[in-house]
């Protein structure tokens, strides 16, 4: 099962980083002298690879009994067959196992898929 971004979350990355994109250009354009364009430059690329990195993962996948939350640059599994506790705090889930603790922002999962976790997680333990 598979749990995406909202499209409104990752969107917000690719149209900042053209922003610092278009400004880094137009700084080098009328400015040259100034080196700290380029620093404008690399925020927007960053921003944009942060986005295409986004698009191409999901969230949040539970396949074969690991639930796997995909970071930028890492991702972070628990097996579900190991989870003591699900908790909800300030929206958010926590998933507790006896040795690891993962946070599920809910305020960034596409409503529809955010359903189908909750059902999951319902059938999984019963939410405190």
């Amino acid at each position: 099962m598979k749990i995406p971004f909202r499209r409104k979350h990752f969107s917000y990355f690719l149209i900042i980083g053209l922003l610092w994109l278009i400004f880094g250009a137009a700084l080098r354009i009328l400015q040259p002298e100034h080196l700290y364009s380029y620093g404008y430059l690399i925020l927007g690329a960053i921003y944009v690879a942060v986005y295409i990195s986004m698009k191409k993962k999901d969230y949040l996948t539970i396949e074969n009994g690991i639930l796997t939350k995909h970071n930028v640059f890492s991702s972070q599994k628990i097996k579900l067959a190991e989870v003591a506790a699900v908790k909800e705090f300030a929206g958010d889930y926590i998933v507790k196992t006896s040795s690891e603790e993962l946070v599920v922002n809910t305020q960034i999962i596409d409503q529809y898929a955010l359903n189908q976790l909750d059902e999951k997680l319902n059938k999984l333990v019963e939410v405190s």
